[in-house]
């Protein structure tokens, strides 16, 4: 049986689906104008079998390449392996952007659906608080830290010494699990091999949040960043025009 869930805090925002075609050679350009602090999703929905798309979002101003993506790699159930999307991307300036979509293969063509999700805008100064402590080997170590509903926070921790492999799990007021990490996997160069992360989450519920920092092998001193990124609202934007 399925019961009815409560709706997120940031929700489906407003949806608008483009047509989109590729021939052989060719890509596909969607200009979009965009908010400063705008929470934005893009997603391609190729419509052919084995259409494997790409995906990259540019700012036409500098023509500079600000978010990129091949396949989606996530258990969206509307997207297959080979679509491309990126999630939930916060838009440094106003301006015009350009969302272009290619084929992996220049020899492919197909039909796709072109998703802009715009979910709101993020408000307020970004703040850092800093937490550091001593971990013994395969030890969990327990923080309380209070957040509020909308919030949109990244966790980093990172061990001082070359023997502590630090794991990040974030619980919520009901001590239910809302997010984990061990070894970030990112190709950020301020991180260790074995430093983890929580990339940015929305938090949905308002409260005090255990944060465990476990010691999945060594020991020694940890430092952890929760970097608060600023507050979701929910705003309404204009239709795209395609």
């Amino acid at each position: 049986s399925v019961l009815p869930g409560t709706e997120g805090v940031i929700g489906i925002g407003q949806i608008q689906l483009i047509d989109g075609a590729i021939g052989v050679n060719e890509r596909f350009q969607q200009p979009i104008d965009l908010q400063e602090g705008e929470l934005v999703s893009l997603a391609a929905i190729g419509l052919g079998t084995d259409f494997d798309l790409r995906m990259n979002l540019r700012n036409d101003a500098t023509d500079e390449r600000i978010a990129a993506n091949d396949d989606n790699e996530t258990f969206d159930i509307f997207l297959t392996d080979l679509d491309p999307r990126i999630y939930q991307f916060r838009v440094p300036a106003t301006g015009t952007y350009s969302v272009f979509v290619r084929a992996f293969s220049a020899n492919q063509t197909g039909e796709f659906k072109l998703v802009v999700q715009r979910h709101g805008i993020l408000s307020g100064e970004p703040s850092v608080d800093v937490i550091t402590g001593e971990s013994e080997n395969r030890a969990r170590n327990v923080f309380s830290v209070d957040f509020q509903a909308g919030e949109i926070v990244r966790i980093t921790a990172r061990a001082t010494n070359d023997s502590l492999d630090p794991e990040i799990d974030l619980l919520s007021p009901g001590l239910i699990f809302v997010a984990s990490n061990d070894d970030h996997g990112t190709e950020a160069t301020d991180l260790g091999r074995f430093d983890a992360r929580i990339e940015r989450i929305v938090i949905e519920e308002s409260g005090t949040y255990e944060l465990d920092i476990n010691s999945v092998s060594g020991r020694g001193g940890f430092e952890v960043q929760i970097e608060r990124l600023g507050v979701f609202t929910r705003a309404d934007f204009p239709p795209v025009p395609a």
